[in-house]
């Protein structure tokens, strides 16, 4: 699965459908082989120690295929440690004895640099502000034996970060029964009985699930349930026992042809996987059809998604992923999630709401790091005027310095930015506030789903500082 872990993004996000394909793509480690050596030549397997002031830290991993399996020894205690392999390297959680703990790892060298963090009870996400760095030494290719476990208890010293957490964090891991498409009723009233799709919920088989704001409500079929997954940043329609992976979004505006011209794009996921359309999108009534296919080194996914437009100009969206022997599986699935969609006439309370809010606002992200020889910096600004106008401007900076045995020493000094002006609306998705940004050049559009928990204000999954804009006037 491809993660949002590098330093640098170039943009605050991509359009919204790119970002609903490459969630889908990122879906593949969980149904193609998967090359346990990927990462790390041998694997993960081994013994990896860290020195601290309060003593030496112990992680003892076990990779078999794409599951890693382990231990974190501090003070004696052992805190078992459960990841899955993905195309960057491993994540995963760490039980406490009471809490769980998200991390993510991967081989540098002789070393393996690990990202710790709490988990946000308010979004389920990894929390950013409580991240810490760590390089932990690869000492020994195989584990040893871990002490008993006894009633573990949290960890009452963790080790100090090496750096401020990470600017990017995992928020940033297919034709039988054609059908006419959804209903698009016309009218504001939502089906009976639906229920409002929110972050932290699990809806059940049979579950009318939707959003008055967006003006789209669906039904989860049989044998599957349905949630916001954090790791993905997306709306998922998932089953333990059947196969398929089905990613469900909506808009409140936008209309089918440029869904449809978005969809016809290709699209690169990651710096491995790339999302291909297979032949035109089609349109017939209120209902588009597309197929995709994702390429990446260890093989090709069918992809199939479906666009249903409303009488008031929202679309719902929902997008298949399955094996290969799986196609006609997932695309009957597709096709009776999309034939459940009932579209009316949307509120958009959420994206008013938020608008208000926003309105000449200046939202932010900085990172700063330091490492052995490296050193990056980052940011990130986009300002929201109450005229409807926005700016984006967005800097790095890495510095490389090298010593060699000899006291001669090399350094070097990269940086870039990115600016861009245009015109935003706030219109409202599946889960609330989805931020607009039109460009003034090259008709780029982006989609940025907002979510606001807690006092703070995400933006696709990632926390934002929040101020008063001193650009708008």
């Amino acid at each position: 699965m491809a993660h949002p872990r590098t330093p640098h993004r170039t943009r605050y996000g991509r359009p919204r459908l790119a970002t609903l394909l490459a969630s889908a793509s990122t879906l593949l480690a969980l149904l193609l082989p998967t090359n346990a050596t990927a990462q790390g030549g041998t694997g993960y397997s081994g013994i990896y120690t860290l020195m601290t002031e309060e003593g030496q830290i112990e992680l003892q991993l076990k990779q078999e295929g794409a599951n890693v399996t382990g231990y974190l020894i501090l003070d004696g205690q052992p805190y078992k440690v459960e990841g899955q392999l993905d195309d960057i390297g491993i994540y995963g959680t760490i039980w406490t004895g009471q809490v769980e703990l998200y991390f993510e790892a991967e081989m540098q060298s002789n070393y393996l640099y690990m990202i710790i963090a709490q988990i946000d009870p308010n979004t389920g996400a990894p929390d950013p502000a409580t991240a810490g760095e760590y390089y932990f030494q690869n000492s020994d290719p195989q584990p040893r034996p871990v002490p008993p476990v006894t009633q573990p208890q949290p960890p009452t010293a963790a080790p100090p970060p090496t750096s401020t957490p990470p600017t990017t964090w995992p928020p940033t891991r297919s034709p039988s029964g054609q059908t006419t498409g959804g209903q698009a009723t016309g009218t504001s009233t939502p089906p009976t009985g639906m229920q409002t799709a929110e972050v932290g919920r699990r809806y059940e088989a049979g579950s009318v699930v939707g959003s008055v704001d967006a003006g789209v409500a669906f039904v989860v079929p049989p044998a599957y349930y349905a949630g916001y997954n954090p790791q993905e940043n997306a709306f998922m329609v998932i089953s333990d026992t059947q196969p398929g992976l089905l990613i469900v979004e909506a808009l409140s505006n936008i209309d089918l042809d440029s869904a449809v011209a978005q969809l016809g794009q290709s699209f690169q996921a990651s710096s491995e996987v790339t999302v291909v359309p297979q032949g035109q999108a089609q349109i017939t009534g209120n209902v588009a059809r597309a197929s995709f296919a994702v390429y990446m080194p260890n093989g090709a996914l069918p992809l199939y998604v479906m666009g249903v437009a409303g009488q008031a100009g929202n679309v719902f969206i929902v997008a298949g992923l399955g094996g290969p022997s799986e196609q006609a599986v997932v695309q009957e699935l597709v096709e009776r999630v999309a034939a459940s969609a009932t579209l009316f006439t949307p509120t958009r309370a959420s994206a008013t709401t938020m608008a208000g809010q926003l309105a000449g606002a200046h939202l932010s992200r900085s990172h700063s790091s330091s490492g052995t020889g490296i050193m990056d910096s980052s940011s990130i600004q986009l300002d929201l005027c109450s005229d409807g106008a926005y700016a984006y401007t967005a800097s790095s900076n890495v510095g490389v310095s090298v010593s060699s045995q000899d006291g001669a020493s090399m350094s070097g000094l990269s940086s870039s930015s990115d600016e861009e002006q245009g015109r935003w609306v706030m219109e409202s998705g599946l889960l609330g506030p989805v931020l607009v940004l039109h460009a003034n050049t090259g008709g780029i559009e982006t989609y940025l789903g907002l979510l606001e928990a807690g006092g703070t204000l995400y933006v696709e999954g990632l926390p934002v500082m929040l101020a008063r804009s001193s650009r708008c006037f």
